[in-house]
């Protein structure tokens, strides 16, 4: 190895080592090493890859078994075998799948990839009527092993391909990805690894499955993509046919690529019995071989190849291995000639485009952190954190302002409003109504079980309904309306727009983050004031609960019923503002049998009744009065709790936009110390690629 290939050798080292120290953080920087520690091997090994390609895969597989065999020949190529079968530049059918078949474990570079048909079954065996036919040394691959079929799928813009392996019954079985087919199918997808038998610790041939679907490449673009990698051309032709329009353009694409050598190999295995057509078809190449000036770089070279068509050796007479000899001293004088320099020069132009790999890579990284950098900057609305943090204060700042300015004036509004319903001056009022209703009743003469007796009712009283029944369902009827209706002016009436505007009040000036959504359905009061729930727990009992009447009445005198529930017994002498109207059980009032005496009774207990009636107005009074003070105090704690909920609300949008700016403040961190990171690291590249 000369002192310049030494020096390459140890910048790919150099560069593999700053590689591989970096990928973790790369992935792509796996791949990278992996090519790298390739091009090392070339050098050090310093061996030609020498791409055999033919229309037909026997002979192809025919100059590979040759090389191989032959000693001298084997350590200076890596060899891979391609072929043209299924590649028809005159048409745009083509097939985009293919099997590649691996090599020797113990040369791994020796691969040989078989198109597939777009319209016929691929059989693999053993057999000689294989499509695909593997050495009889094969042990693990049966006779007719396997099949691959294709399927057209009809789609709405375009037909597809898709391809299916099954397993022909094979002896020992045919895998995908190690899972055993078992004399069924299975459709193939990318890169799907299919082994031709196992048997105890003996595994059979392995294939990759190819799908090229998906790109959109023309037969030439295929072509290329043959000779890629290559530095030496074998071309191996069927001298019986004219050379192919694939064939010639294969030369010529070598030519451009700028291979060493082409090496036109006309396999003359048949020439006894069509001389004449193979020395013309060859005359022919001469002719196209001047006239598209490939002197220089196409060599062509007759060779008997049957002894070579198969992998087991077969015997060679004294004028084939003349002519093989002469091969062998031919690819030798070229790999001496311009061997190293050749291998040097082509692993110094890999070497640099995984240099410009490397170099965009870190130009993606680098375009992917800006970009992201610019969405958080741009999730900024333009402005610092600084600027952020000071206009969160702001903010805060602001919803308490709202605060104090609104629930001082809904707590003032609602309380006017529980003063207008108990307030007796206002003709809307629950008080007024108690009044009116104790006005109206009327004292009425009726007869039950023979006897006279007197009971006080009005007009809206139902016929068995009592004054105390009826005047609880009107303090329910009226508190329920209400209540209904104030909650609903709590939530949307009150402070211009009550409890839902100060929180969406809220929700606006703390919503200043562009790419920070908080969840404005929390910022709602509550829809419902549960108004049933809060009568029941306000309603009141009557047990011992009187309302007093003036009493001037001697004991004895008469019983004054009210509704056929409330009575009052009245005694003479008693105490004027003691006599109890009793609530619990109905008394009536018994009348004298001396009708003038009555009579005078009923006159002298006018202003008794009057008493009466004012003692209802003053006992249902207070009975609204209580019952509206306890439904206050539910919408109270009603309210509170709200409020309460609005404060958790501010303070966790408050703690949620300081998390977000901190985590912003620690990206935009982390991103511009990324990016510094690949500037030093491409600096370190630099000084690697520099260094003397």
């Amino acid at each position: 190895m000369s002192a310049k290939t030494e020096k390459l050798a140890q910048k790919i080292q150099d560069v593999k080592k700053f590689v591989l120290a970096k990928e973790n953080r790369y992935l792509s920087f796996s791949a990278i090493a992996t090519e790298l520690d390739s091009l090392l091997t070339c050098l050090q090994t310093q061996k030609l890859n020498l791409k055999i390609i033919s229309r037909y895969p026997i002979l192809s597989q025919a100059v590979q078994n040759l090389i191989n065999r032959n000693d001298e020949l084997k350590p200076l190529y890596y060899l891979q075998t391609e072929t043209l079968a299924g590649i028809k530049l005159e048409t745009e059918a083509k097939s985009p799948a293919s099997l590649l078949l691996k090599g020797d474990p113990s040369n791994k570079t020796q691969k040989t990839r078989y198109l597939l048909s777009l319209e016929q079954k691929v059989a693999i065996g053993r057999s000689l009527d294989c499509q695909i036919q593997l050495p009889v040394d094969c042990t693990t691959v049966s006779r007719h092993h396997a099949e691959i079929r294709p399927f057209l799928n009809s789609g709405a813009n375009k037909p597809t391909v898709s391809w299916v392996v099954y397993d022909l019954n094979s002896a020992n079985g045919t895998y995908v990805n190690d899972i055993s087919l078992k004399g069924n199918s299975r459709a193939l997808t990318n890169g799907d690894r299919i082994i031709l038998g196992k048997y105890h610790d003996c595994t059979g041939p392995e294939f990759v499955f190819e799908d090229r679907s998906t790109s959109v490449t023309s037969p030439e673009d295929e072509l290329k993509q043959l000779l890629k990698g290559g530095d030496m051309l074998g071309l191996v032709i069927n001298p019986i046919q004219p050379l192919s329009r694939e064939e010639k353009t294969v030369i010529s694409l070598a030519q451009k690529a700028k291979f060493v050598k082409i090496i036109l190999i006309a396999d003359t295995s048949a020439a006894l019995q069509n001389q004449e057509i193979i020395q013309t078809n060859l005359a022919e190449i001469k002719v196209w071989q001047n006239s598209e000036k490939l002197n220089d770089i196409l060599i062509i070279k007759s060779l008997p190849l049957k002894s070579f068509y198969h992998q087991e050796q077969s015997f060679i007479d004294a004028e084939v291995q003349q002519d093989i000899d002469s091969f062998s001293r031919l690819m030798q004088q070229l790999l001496a000639e311009r061997g190293e320099d050749l291998i040097k020069d082509r692993v110094k132009s890999q070497f640099l485009a995984q240099l410009s790999l490397i170099d965009t890579v870190f130009d993606e990284k680098l375009a992917t952190l800006k970009q992201e950098l610019e969405q958080q900057q741009k999730s900024l609305g333009g402005k610092t954190l600084e600027e952020l943090s000071e206009q969160l204060k702001k903010a805060v700042k602001q919803v308490n302002e709202e605060r104090e300015r609104t629930i001082p004036q809904i707590k003032f509004e609602f309380n006017e409003s529980k003063l207008s319903l108990v307030d007796a001056y206002q003709k809307h009022s629950l008080i007024y109504k108690i009044k009116v209703f104790a006005d109206e009743l009327k004292a009425i003469v009726t007869e039950r079980n023979g006897e006279k007796i007197i009971i006080l009712k009005t007009d809206k009283m139902q016929d068995e309904e009592t004054i105390h029944n009826y005047a609880t369902r009107l303090c329910n009827v009226e508190i329920f309306k209400w209540s209904t209706q104030e909650w609903e002016r709590i939530c949307q009436n009150y402070a211009n727009g009550g409890l839902k505007e100060f929180f969406q009040k809220t929700y606006n000036i703390l919503s200043f983050l562009h790419n920070l959504d908080l969840d404005n359905s929390l910022f709602k009061p509550a829809d419902k004031f549960d108004v049933s729930k809060c009568l029941r727990e306000s309603f009141l009992e009557f047990e011992k609960t009187h309302i007093s009447l003036p009493e001037t009445s001697k004991k004895g005198d008469f019983i004054l019923g009210g509704g056929a529930v409330i009575g009052a017994v009245i005694g003479a002498g008693a105490n004027p503002m003691a006599i109890p109207l009793l609530l619990i059980q109905p008394v009536a009032m018994l009348l004298t049998r001396d009708d003038a005496r009555q009579q005078a009774l009923l006159n002298r207990k006018e202003q008794q009744i009057e008493g009466f009636r004012k003692g209802v107005f003053s006992h249902y009074q207070n009975f609204a009065k209580s019952m509206t003070e306890k439904v206050a105090r539910n919408f109270t704690l009603g309210f509170q709790t709200e409020e309460r909920r609005w404060k958790e609300l501010v303070e966790q949008s408050i703690e949620k936009i300081n998390s977000h700016l901190a985590q912003t403040k620690k990206s935009l961190a982390e991103n511009n110390s990324k990016q510094n990171q690949i500037a030093k690291e491409k600096a370190e590249l630099l000084d690697i690629i520099k260094k003397p």
